[in-house]
C-alpha cells in the first residue's frame, strides 16, 4: 500500500530533502509529495524500529508522519 510520508519536524511543508530514505518522490497535478510502499507488517514495524516513533492516518489519503518532534 503507498502512504504519503513526512516528518513532524519538516513544519507541514513538503521539501526537497526527503523524509527517509525508502521514501519517493511524486507530483501529480503540480503536487509535489513524498511516498512510501508498505505492504506487510514487517515492514511497518522495521519502519517505526529504524526512525523511531510513527503515526498511521488512515483520512482521504493514507500517511505516514515520522514523530521527530514536538507538535500540538
Amino acid at each position: 500500500m503507498e502512504y504519503e510520508i513526512r516528518r513532524t519536524s519538516d513544519s507541514y511543508h513538503w521539501i526537497e530533502e526527503r523524509p527517509c530514505i525508502e521514501a519517493t518522490k511524486k507530483v501529480i497535478d503540480g503536487r509535489t509529495f513524498w511516498t512510501i510502499e508498505i505492504n506487510t507488517l514487517e515492514e511497518l514495524n522495521y519502519l517505526a524500529e529504524k526512525y523511531g516513533e510513527i503515526i498511521i492516518s488512515m483520512g482521504d489519503t493514507p500517511s505516514i508522519e515520522i514523530y521527530d518532534d514536538y507538535r500540538e
